[in-house]
């Protein structure tokens, strides 16, 4: 009986970490991929007032 529960509680604490840690990575992603986006339009904006 034990055994079964620690069993269970490692596959749930497990299960859990993956989830977090999927969910981590993915909004790491997301915050480089808006950073690019923001240096890409901050450099378009600069190159914009030297044209002009």
């Amino acid at each position: 009986m034990s055994f079964l529960l620690g069993f269970v509680f490692t596959v749930g604490f497990l299960l859990a970490c993956l989830i977090l840690g999927c969910s981590h990575l993915k909004s790491q992603f997301r915050i480089r991929k808006l950073s690019k986006q923001l240096k890409k339009i901050a450099i378009n904006k600069n190159s914009y007032k030297v044209r002009v």
